[in-house]
């Protein structure tokens, strides 16, 4: 069901390395291309534990790809960059944003970010795609988020949440345990609270929000009249 708009997806979401002194790969997150500039979006906590680990460094994408320009939002868990240098031809279809009213209740969506596998570099980042269905659409209209069935996986936080026709309907940026309202015995016969994990996205609303306060251009898709 989600083939072809995973095949799409993988064209403008990348992964983004996080190198520590030592010249290993400390951490890997996502990020999504939005147009011929070599604008992106990320989530803003990927380029805090760079900045945490004392010499680290991001590599974006592409080996001796940088990020020229770093926009960061206070408020949300969001960061805007410009590569450098980039070229436009490496990235054969740019990401087409969803109308945020067009998202709904018991949507099916797939999830892609990227994960380091055996090896060092850019070539280690492999993707990983999940998927499930909205289950919650929470916040105000400046913070808005998804809450998704399925868990988002380390390595995934930055990278699109899409739906069966590849449009974007948010960004990945954590993952939460959530109380169910029930308890159940544990092997021991102790009452313990039953958990559920849940994915938590930036609703488009919101990413399309900051990128209009910077000014950074990008695709978007009408809602269906």
């Amino acid at each position: 069901m989600f083939a072809e708009a995973c095949g799409a997806a993988k064209e403008f979401a990348r992964p983004v390395l996080v190198s520590d002194p030592k010249n290993s790969w400390a951490g890997c997150g996502t990020f999504m291309v939005l147009n011929r500039s070599g604008w992106a979006v990320t989530a803003k906590h990927i380029l805090g534990e760079a900045l945490e680990k004392d010499g680290a460094d991001l590599v974006w994408g592409w080996e001796g790809v940088v990020a020229d320009e770093v926009i960061l939002d206070d408020d949300t868990d969001l960061a805007a960059v410009r590569l450098d240098p980039f070229e436009p031809e490496r990235i054969s279809d740019y990401p087409m944003l969803m109308d945020g009213d067009a998202i709904s209740l018991g949507t099916s969506f797939g999830r892609l970010g990227y994960a380091v596998e055996e090896g060092c570099g850019i070539a280690s980042a492999l993707p990983l795609f999940n998927s499930g269905i909205i289950s919650r659409i929470c916040g105000g209209p400046d913070t808005g988020y998804i809450v998704t069935s399925s868990a988002g996986i380390k390595g995934q936080s930055g990278g699109p949440v899409f739906g069966c026709d590849g449009c974007v309907m948010g960004m990945q940026t954590s993952t939460r345990r959530s109380h169910l309202g029930y308890s159940g015995a544990d092997d021991r016969g102790v009452m313990r609270p039953l958990m559920s994990v849940e994915g938590i996205a930036l609703h488009i609303g919101s990413v399309r929000r900051f990128l209009d306060a910077a000014g950074i251009s990008y695709r978007i898709r009408a809602s269906e009249s």
